[in-house]
């Protein structure tokens, strides 16, 4: 046998890679002690190799010896790097690099060490080490390989190498994958764990194996947010269970390891908060992506585990290099306020904003997160009390941090905000400075006593001077019901929706996307957006993505009546948009194109998880768009439905998008993740993103 030790430094950790020799009885080590030794006692080669230059090939692969009249002396074709074929010299009929292709294990913080060997093959059958030969290595990301062809790992990298090697005329390789592992017990759980579920058979997946139930099977995380909170459900094993969570990448491991009396949330219930150190590693180990997600289950027996671990269903997770930054203003059901979760510190913050009046609803956040646009109801019109049953709709701005109305609104602005049925404020970057703040709103009075509300155009407000310009009205073909603006970040053009009728704050019955040019508030000639108009459908809250390429919005059916009524004032079951169980988030060109349903963030059509209100950061360091969106899927068992006809009190959610994938064939979109930070008491509604 042929043994090659393979060595951790720091820790000592010892591994040994066996390959069976050949007939020749060659053998070889690498060192425990780093140095790069010989292969020992190979054996002697007494055959005349002759002249190992071999002449001048012919055509048909031989050689003649120096002098043209000579025999003709055979050269072995040699498969080398890149799968050219180069010929080997004289006298030999193969050549290799040892130790071939294999694997080795390494704890995180430590190193090793492997040294390689090239070997010829002689027609007599015995081996030579070519002592000279020059060693390479193509991914030095992960490790180090000295001339004398010792290969060092790097710390904390994972990956797959291919060692070279120049000898006997040509280039020959062999492959080396190194697997960085790294383990961490939680306080309070036995520490032996580890070894202890080392020691067991490979565990098995069948129906009494963990249940996970959260993180979503396909989600995407961001770099920057706090440990996700691993649920499982397993009803085996009580007090004695134990537990390992896997985090398996292509060249990385990272396991947790806790028990029942540390992670049993309720009966037959667990759940783990993933430790900072073993969080951070799931980058840091740079082992590739994506990651499977898995729940290991045992019985501790006192001494050690019982035999046939149980592991979960791996759930394939990636783990992203985006960066979340900036806030999501939400609307919370329980306080009857607007709740903002500040995404840039570790953990994020949420806060409320202190502003009287009760519910108020239909908010936007300014650019640079300083100012509020909120609706309310209000019982009195023109300071009078209203009759029976009305209500209206104003607007108000006001101060983020203070929740005092802000002083620097132009007389003129104000008034027209206060006016009855003035909604969906929107706003963009471009007219957001000192000079110039513009916001675009629907504006029409309220009805009487529930009734069907009257005309609602759209109007560009400046808040600097009280210019207010009409932007919508029939003679441009559209309807009497404009809805749902969003401006683009440019300033350029402006999506809303226009539906056949409306009440109250929902678009009834079937409605359309339009695009209009901005002009610096003076509007232009709207247009269907092709992909977003078709007919009998809700198609509505438009959100258009930070590079202003596409637009995210919502897409419905209007027939509800499988739906709950939620409140009797719209909602699942009124065939409205707001809150319609049937909302899905789609795609689309801002130009009009081909419309893309976002099937991962979305999840199955008959779901009705009610994925409403979709919103685009603009403050996300990545490669992909991130949308966030108030939903009714149950977040795990931490937040379920109480009433099936109803679903789960919505949450905020987050889908990653990628950019590369839209308009291919293939979804672009990745499960959602549950926005951590938000508040699990009440509902949590219209996340909309900003800076803070």
């Amino acid at each position: 046998m042929k043994r090659y030790l393979i060595y951790g430094l720091g820790c000592l950790l010892l591994f040994a890679c066996t390959q069976t020799e050949n007939d020749s009885g060659t053998s070889g080590s690498a060192s425990a002690d780093g140095d790069a030794q010989d292969v020992a006692e190979s054996t002697e080669v007494e055959n005349d190799l002759g002249d190992e230059t071999g002449g001048t090939p012919d055509e048909d692969g031989s050689a003649r010896n120096n002098g043209d009249n000579g025999p003709p002396v055979i050269r072995t074709p040699q498969q080398g790097c890149n799968n050219d074929e180069f010929l080997l010299p004289p006298g030999w009929t193969s050549l290799r690099i040892e130790p071939q292709d294999f694997s080795i294990t390494v704890a995180a913080d430590d190193s090793a060490k492997v040294n390689y060997e090239v070997i010829a093959t002689l027609t007599g059958g015995g081996e030579k080490v070519l002592t000279e030969a020059l060693f390479l290595v193509n991914n030095s990301g992960v490790g180090q390989l000295n001339g004398d062809g010792e290969f060092s790992s790097f710390p904390e990298r994972g990956g797959k190498v291919s060692i070279q090697a120049m000898a006997g005329g040509g280039c020959i390789q062999t492959e080396l994958t190194i697997i960085t592992v790294y383990k961490e017990v939680v306080p309070g759980a036995e520490p032996l764990l580890p070894g202890w579920f080392d020691g067991v058979e490979q565990a098995t997946t069948n129906p009494a194996s963990p249940n996970m139930l959260y993180p979503l099977d396909g989600a995407a995380w961001p770099s920057n947010l706090p440990p996700m909170v691993v649920q499982w459900s397993y009803s085996f094993g009580g007090a004695s269970s134990v537990f390992r969570l896997d985090f398996v990448a292509p060249y990385a491991r990272v396991h947790v390891y806790g028990d029942h009396a540390t992670w049993k949330h309720s009966t037959e219930k667990y759940a783990a908060t993933i430790p900072a150190e073993s969080w951070a590693r799931i980058w840091k180990l740079l082992g590739g992506s994506p990651h499977k997600v898995s729940v290991v289950a045992a019985v501790n027996v006192g001494s050690g585990l019982a035999a046939g671990p149980l592991a979960s269903a791996p759930r394939t997770i990636h783990f992203t290099d985006d960066q979340f930054g900036g806030a999501v203003y939400y609307w919370n059901t329980k306080t009857s306020g607007i709740r903002v979760l500040d995404l840039t510190p570790t953990p994020p913050t949420v806060e409320s904003i202190p502003i009287e009046g009760g519910c108020h609803g239909c908010h936007a956040a300014s650019p640079d997160g300083e100012t509020i646009a909120v609706s309310f109801p209000s019982k009195k019109i023109d300071g009078a009390p209203g009759p029976p049953g009305s209500s209206k709709w104003v607007m108000s701005l006001h101060s983020v941090d203070s929740g005092a109305e802000v002083d620097w609104l132009h007389p003129a602005a104000k008034e027209f905000l206060g006016k009855d049925g003035t909604l969906f404020p929107a706003f963009s970057n471009s007219y957001w400075t000192e000079m110039q703040r513009h916001v675009v709103v629907t504006q029409g009075p309220f009805p009487v006593a529930g009734g069907e509300s009257p005309k609602r155009r759209l109007y560009s407000v400046d808040l600097n001077n009280g210019s207010i310009i009409q932007l919508t009205n029939a003679a441009q073909g559209v309807g009497d019901h404009q809805f749902f603006p969003a401006l683009a970040r440019n300033g350029q053009f402006l999506v809303f929706g226009d539906a056949v009728q409306s009440k109250m704050i929902s678009a009834i019955g079937s409605s359309r996307l339009w695009r209009m040019e901005y002009k610096g508030g003076m509007g232009g000639d709207p247009e269907p957006l092709a992909g977003a108009d078709l007919p009998d459908l809700l198609q509505y809250y438009p959100a258009i993505t930070p590079d202003d390429k596409y637009v995210v919005f919502n897409r419905a059916s209007s027939n509800t009546g499988d739906c709950a009524v939620v409140g009797g004032k719209g909602g699942p079951g009124s065939g409205g948009s707001y809150d319609n169980c049937h909302a899905e988030l789609w795609i689309v060109p801002q130009q009009g194109g081909q419309a893309v349903r976002l099937d991962a963030a979305s999840g199955p059509e008959s779901a009705q998880y009610a994925n409403s209100w979709p919103s685009m950061s603009d403050k996300v360091a990545g490669s992909h768009y991130w949308v966030a969106f108030s939903s009714r899927r149950s977040y795990g068992f931490m937040q379920t439905s109480k009433d099936e006809k109803k679903g789960s009190p919505p949450q905020i959610w987050v889908a990653a998008i990628d950019p590369t994938k839209v308009g291919t064939e293939v979804d672009p979109s990745f499960k959602p993740i549950w926005l951590t930070g938000q508040d699990l008491d009440g509902g949590n509604h219209i996340g909309q993103w900003s800076v803070r």
